[in-house]
């Protein structure tokens, strides 16, 4: 079968379609035959480093040098969504034709061929209200909102600030906290004014140097996304039972228990103690539920086909994403939604 692979650390020009062996299926697996993905920070760090002269790279774009190094010449991506080809002799709710989308085992990649096998606990069918490209732009990010929105406790007629609200992960924890009931503030970049109010955000504030020395509204929960900010800084603007989470910023934090059935994802704060948070083995179910009641939709930003890879990875990285960025596997340069 055909694959995506990076053959060169770090190169972008070593991100290559080659032909690499088919996956079978063990008894607890099922084979997937992948109609669409899309990219996420993991898929794209290691080449960072060659679209951003000038600036340093901090915090999680300094951590995953183990990733890059355990994936060379191996399948690249992590989300996908597809159809069922085979599955093991122990899989119990998922059968040959259904319509699924997961994410990679251990987040190991793989999800850039035309097929890929995953655990059963990995996958959940695809929402009655999406096509394949919307359904692979859910797992990593959508999953990721998830946590940190339920972490911080985000409730009707409540007061939550979101910094870093365009992206993949941002828009879901501002879709999530609006269906919830809350009001919520938004931290962005003027590109992402139109994009967060389009989404639902009450209130848009501009993302600049001490934007926070401003604002005085006292939040029940503050949600970072895009960079660690100073404790001392942000309890000025929380209640005095506000929580306050943040996303992992670095190694240390990313490898604690980064995979298997729970990964943790990220920190809380409350009252002056620190928690850690956990998306929990049916994370991928709730993900699928909340699409299916339209309290998350995915944003596609741009589709590109695979065999113009290099070109998505490029855009994803030198643009400040508000959405979402698909990936289209027609490796033989044609497309069927249905089969």
């Amino acid at each position: 079968m055909k694959g995506i692979v990076y053959t060169k650390s770090g190169q972008l020009d070593g991100v290559k379609m080659n032909q690499v062996n088919k996956p079978v299926p063990a008894e607890d697996q099922v084979l997937v035959r992948v109609k669409s993905s899309s990219i996420n920070f993991l898929d794209y760090v290691p080449f960072e480093k060659h679209f951003t002269k000038g600036r340093r790279l901090i915090g999680p774009r300094l951590s995953f040098k183990r990733f890059l190094d355990s994936g060379i010449n191996n399948v690249m991506g992590c989300d996908f969504a597809g159809i069922v080809e085979a599955v093991g002799k122990q899989v119990q709710d998922i059968e040959v034709g259904d319509k699924i989308f997961g994410i990679t085992n251990d987040f190991h990649f793989g999800a850039w061929a035309e097929y890929v096998c995953v655990n059963e606990s990995q996958l959940a069918f695809t929402p009655s209200n999406l096509g394949f490209k919307e359904c692979a732009a859910l797992p990593m990010a959508a999953g990721t909102a998830v946590s940190l929105v339920t972490g911080a406790k985000v409730s009707v007629n409540q007061q939550v600030l979101l910094v870093g609200a365009t992206g993949g992960v941002g828009l879901y924890a501002l879709q999530l906290a609006k269906s919830l009931g809350a009001e919520v503030t938004v931290v962005s970049r003027p590109a992402g004014f139109k994009t967060v109010q389009k989404f639902g955000a009450d209130h848009v504030i501009e993302a600049r140097e001490n934007w926070a020395k401003g604002v005085t509204t006292k939040f029940d929960s503050i949600i970072i996304l895009n960079g660690r900010r100073s404790l001392g800084a942000m309890r000025r603007l929380l209640t005095p039972n506000g929580y306050y989470v943040e996303v992992h910023q670095n190694k240390t934090e990313i490898s604690k228990n980064p995979f298997g059935d729970m990964m943790e994802t990220g920190v809380r704060w409350n009252r002056g103690h620190f928690e850690r948070l956990i998306v929990r083995p049916d994370w991928l179910w709730k993900v699928a539920n909340l699409a299916q009641r339209q309290s998350i939709r995915p944003y596609i930003e741009q589709t590109f086909s695979i065999n113009d890879v290099q070109s998505a990875i490029k855009y994803a990285i030198q643009n400040h994403l508000n959405g979402k960025v698909a990936l289209m596997m027609d490796f033989d340069g044609e497309y069927n939604e249905e089969r």
